[in-house]
């Protein structure tokens, strides 16, 4: 749960838990000498150990723990008040963790939310969320660690409340006492369960099977000069095609590239779009039909298709275009 406005909230807020008992009991500790490694992503979106990456690289880190407290150790910790410490020359300013725009970042690519986590830090600035332990920064050098890492936690003390019952009888729907195995532990049956095949059934919500879309991008027929974008929202899919059918330049040429960004804040036509044609495809852009298969996983949030029509003023150049992603 995020409490993003925690200033109303009173007894319950990204500080304070909900108090849902009063027997419970916890003890502060003082977790000292951890080593913290940092990672990036890399320019496909993989999850990579940093081996001494440049200044100015993002990076994440996961201490060992969660939950951690503010200095005094009595509620969780913030950039204000913290009783975190550690030695760093790569990361040297904390600045306060945007927990709103990591919660609307929490079902997207780890890069992707590490770039939109990090997006208003300057080299040396990193920010932390306390309640997992995570710490995202900007590199000012080429350090790979955190070292001498010092925090306080709170871990449960062993009590055994009283007032518990020291045998609890079980039945079932009938009032009839609940059946045990020879084993004498207690025998419960799913309602999903086939007595014939003395199995449980699982069934999917949402079968991968069903998570693809094959639209019809573009069919231009004497297109006038210019450029033609056509855009792909990858939320939510990892592979993508693009078939480019029926290419006449006419009196010129009618050329294909391709487009990828990660900025998904902003509307899909107005993304900053990097070239990938060439990384993607292996061919730095497409002048006849071919159909471009990318079915390594795509880290991206969008992708725009271009075709640019010069015939010199002819206006006689066709294309179609069709795209198929899955996840």
């Amino acid at each position: 749960m995020s409490l993003i406005n925690s200033n109303q909230q009173y007894d319950v807020s990204e500080q304070r838990r909900l108090p849902v008992d009063n027997v419970g009991s916890d003890e502060s500790v003082t977790i000292t000498g951890e080593t913290v490694q940092f990672y990036y992503y890399d320019a496909s979106g993989v999850f990579t150990i940093d081996a001494g990456q440049a200044a100015g690289t993002v990076v994440v880190a996961k201490l060992a723990n969660r939950n951690i407290k503010n200095a005094l150790g009595d509620v969780t910790g913030t950039h204000l008040d913290s009783s975190l410490s550690f030695a760093a020359s790569s990361l040297v300013t904390e600045v306060a963790f945007p927990y709103l725009v990591a919660a609307t970042n929490d079902t997207r690519p780890g890069a992707t939310k590490a770039d939109a986590v990090t997006a208003d830090l300057q080299n040396g600035e990193y920010c932390i969320d306390y309640r997992t332990g995570t710490l995202y920064g900007v590199k000012a050098d080429n350090s790979t660690t955190l070292i001498n890492v010092s925090y306080k936690i709170e871990t449960g003390l062993a009590v055994t409340p009283g007032g518990v019952a020291s045998e609890v009888e079980i039945v079932d729907a009938n009032g009839d006492a609940a059946l045990v195995t020879t084993g004498g532990s207690l025998n419960v049956q799913s309602d999903g369960y086939d007595s014939g095949t003395d199995s449980n059934k699982v069934f999917e919500v949402a079968p991968i099977d069903t998570r693809w879309e094959n639209p019809i991008l573009a069919d231009e027929t004497n297109a006038a000069d210019g450029t033609y974008s056509y855009y792909v929202d990858m939320d939510g899919y990892r592979n993508l095609a693009i078939q480019y059918q029926d290419v006449s330049g006419g009196s010129g040429t009618a050329t294909l590239k391709i487009y990828a960004s990660i900025t998904g804040d902003v509307d899909i036509t107005s993304a900053d779009y990097i070239d990938v044609t060439t990384s993607w495809t292996g061919a730095a852009s497409y002048t006849s039909d071919a159909l471009l298969v990318m079915d390594s996983p795509l880290p991206v949030k969008y992708v725009k298709v271009e075709v640019v029509a010069s015939t010199g003023g002819a206006d006689d150049a066709d294309w179609a275009l069709f795209s198929y992603k899955q996840y």
